[in-house]
């Protein structure tokens, strides 16, 4: 039983982890477009 929490914590985590670097990902991609939308303006 212990074990299997175990194992489900170290799941989260590296879920949790997992879903940050996406997250890190889709936010520079976002700021990288407006930045390009900006240059287009100009």
């Amino acid at each position: 039983m212990i074990q299997k929490e175990k194992n489900l914590s170290y799941t989260l985590c590296l879920l949790i982890k997992f879903l940050q670097k996406k997250i890190m990902i889709f936010k520079l991609k976002e700021r990288n477009s407006k930045r390009k939308r900006v240059f287009r303006v100009f």
